[in-house]
């Protein structure tokens, strides 16, 4: 598992990961998104989204568990999962055929999961202050979100 670390003091560090975020996302990928209540997770989506031109109102899917971005490319599937009640409940989602179908996840409360889908990697936010976050991406093999994130000149801590 590889770890990349960035301390991000305010939101327009948060944009900056988010677009750098939104240059490495390739169709079928799996993202994670987690932090707990107040984190950015949606706000992270948001910036995401913003950067590969979205210009219409992004909103936490907490009650529809899934909103479908398709006027963007890669085509965006944001779930928030809080609500779910069981991992059998995310088998109703048929997140294969999304994932299949070459839409980009990005999963809120993906512990609730259970293991039904794996991700490529994990974007993990912690509040350390009023506006500040600290952001670890946890990748299964080598740096390449990582990487590719420092090489558009965010520092990583």
């Amino acid at each position: 598992m590889t770890e990349t670390v960035f301390d991000l003091p305010g939101p327009d560090d948060t944009d900056l990961l988010g677009r750098s975020l939104a240059s490495l996302l390739e169709p079928g990928r799996v993202v994670f998104l987690e932090g707990e209540l107040g984190a950015g997770k949606t706000t992270l989506v948001r910036s995401i989204l913003r950067a590969l031109g979205w210009t219409k109102a992004v909103r936490s899917p907490s009650y529809a568990l899934v909103h479908g971005y398709p006027d963007v490319a890669p085509t965006i599937q944001h779930l928030d999962l809080y609500r779910l009640g069981s991992a059998e409940e995310a088998l109703g989602l048929d997140l294969d055929r999304l994932v299949d179908d070459g839409h980009v996840l990005l999963i809120e409360w993906a512990d609730r999961l259970e293991g039904v889908v794996v991700p490529d990697f994990t974007v993990r936010l912690e509040i350390t202050g009023p506006q500040s976050r600290r952001v670890r991406i946890l990748e299964p093999g080598d740096a390449y979100i990582g990487a590719g994130i420092i090489a558009q000149g965010v520092n990583p801590t």
